[in-house]
This record gives structure tokens, C-alpha cells and sequence, in this order.
């Protein structure tokens, strides 16, 4: 198919999943062209193609465009976006100004302190230790000579000393993805996921300047004040990733947050 590249604006065969994506919004005639967060897709675009996620693959059969979207996204790194009533992606990764992903110290967008949560505005859930013990991910994807069929390869993703013998988890990503590197960076990530992610947070705030400048996606830090039965000071001081945004009308907001892990220099794990 001939389609208009979010990368560079020429029109012709592409294997960026974000094209993909952007035709399938436009041919379903289900999401008006002003719900298509087009700048959205243009950083995923141009994010998937720094980093060499390519999508090669026929789709068959007839599904739910959102469902598949929640399935198939994670594979490229990216996230389902809904920002304003606009549906787009955006990278699951910092990235630098190339879209390569970012691997140096990152930089919140914003920082909550007590003087913004309102009274009872806390609210933590912890991954149960069943969800993060160690695990081998077992990935597969396609080698696909120019003139032949395609051969399914597998590799497996561990760390050093953890699940030698299992449990293993496998990753079907043969349908589409024709590099090693792509299915190892992915299951990088979700071995990294499941191994430093530890908890979910919901903030209640006083709405301030900064509801209009923050999005789902951004990066903050929470930095609360904790004071101890014995009269010790310490903080929960820890980043996290904007996963939903619900205004109040008693002039609150109230923010869903998943621990984004750093290490002691700032940069993500």
C-alpha cells in the first residue's frame, strides 16, 4: 500500500508499525481526523525507526482495532495514548532528541511535594512478589530471506544467575518482527519491568499551574515527608510515569502513577 511516511512526508511502502497504525485510525472511519493525535504518532513514528522496530507482517483476519493495538504496541515499546479525546502512541522509554532511547540521567517534568497533596491524597499498591520473581523470557521472531519463507528463531532473555531453569515466558513476536535485536530489547524491557517496577501510586492533588502542562506519559517525582513513631525524618522520594489523569470538582486531581525505577545517577534501569 502507498501511504504518506510520518517520518519523512513521502508517500510509499512502509514498514514503520507506526504508519500502520495512523492508516488503520483513517480507514476504520470510526475516529474523526481531529481525534488523531498526528504529533503524538510523529514522535512514535520517528522513535520506532531510531531504534530499528520495524513491522513486517500480513494481517488477516478481521479484529478489534484497540484490542490489537494494546497487544502489539508493548512490541514496538510504545503506549496506547488518549490525550485531550485525541488516540495516538507514545514511546514507553525516555528518548533523546534523535528518539534513540535515552540512557542517561532523566529529568522530570514535575515534582509533588506535601504542600500539593491534599489530606488522605496517598494511596499505594505493591506488585505481590508472585508477579516479580525471576523469570526467562523466550521470544520469538522471524528470519526472513529476501527470496524465502521465513524461519521462526527464539532467544532467551535472563539475568545473570536468575531463572537458569525457568519458569519461562514465551513472546510470539514472529507474526511481524524480522530482527534479534528488536525481540531483545523488548524483552529487556519487560524482564526490567518485572523486576524493578514495585508499585502503583494514586495522588490527589490541589489543581495548580501545573494541570495544564502535564500528560500522560510524562515523568514526575513524588517527594514526601515522612516523619516515624520515633521522631525520624525520612522521605518517600521516588519517579513515576503518568498513567491517567481525573479532574475532580472539588478542585482536585487525581493522578495514577507507576513506579518508574532510576538508579543512583538518575538514569532509568
Amino acid at each position: 500500500m502507498q501511504v504518506t511516511r510520518l517520518v519523512d512526508s513521502v508517500t510509499g511502502a512502509s514498514d514503520n508499525y507506526v504508519d500502520l497504525v495512523k492508516y488503520f485510525f483513517e480507514a476504520n472511519n470510526r475516529l474523526a481526523s481531529n481525534l488523531i493525535d498526528t504529533a503524538a504518532l510523529t514522535v512514535a513514528a520517528n522513535f520506532v525507526e531510531a531504534n530499528g522496530f520495524y513491522f513486517n507482517g500480513a494481517i488477516t483476519e478481521s479484529q478489534n482495532l484497540l484490542d490489537w493495538l494494546q497487544k502489539t504496541s508493548v512490541d514496538f515499546l510504545l503506549r496506547v495514548s488518549n490525550s485531550g479525546g485525541k488516540f495516538g502512541l507514545l514511546p514507553r522509554l525516555p528518548y533523546n532528541t534523535d528518539y534513540t532511547i535515552k540512557t542517561t540521567q532523566i529529568t522530570p517534568e514535575f515534582t509533588f511535594t506535601e504542600e500539593h497533596v491534599v489530606q488522605g491524597g496517598f494511596e499505594i499498591e505493591y506488585i505481590s512478589l508472585e508477579d516479580r520473581e525471576p523469570v526467562c523470557f523466550v521470544l520469538q521472531w522471524r528470519q526472513q530471506p529476501n527470496a524465502d519463507f521465513g524461519l521462526v528463531r527464539t532467544v532467551e532473555v535472563r539475568y545473570t544467575g536468575e531463572a537458569a531453569d525457568g519458569p519461562f515466558i514465551d513472546i510470539d513476536m514472529s507474526s511481524y518482527c524480522t530482527s534479534e535485536d528488536h525481540a531483545v530489547k523488548v524483552g529487556t524491557y519487560r524482564l526490567a519491568q518485572r523486576k524493578f517496577v514495585t508499585h502503583h501510586l494514586r495522588l490527589t492533588v490541589r489543581e495548580q499551574n501545573y494541570n495544564a502542562t502535564l500528560v500522560i506519559g510524562d515523568l514526575v517525582r513524588v517527594r514526601l515527608r515522612r516523619e516515624t513513631s520515633e521522631g525520624e525524618v525520612e522521605y518517600h522520594d521516588k519517579v513515576y510515569e503518568i498513567n491517567r489523569i481525573e479532574k475532580g470538582f472539588d478542585s482536585t486531581i487525581k493522578y495514577d502513577l507507576t513506579h518508574f525505577p532510576i538508579d543512583a545517577e538518575g538514569r532509568s534501569i
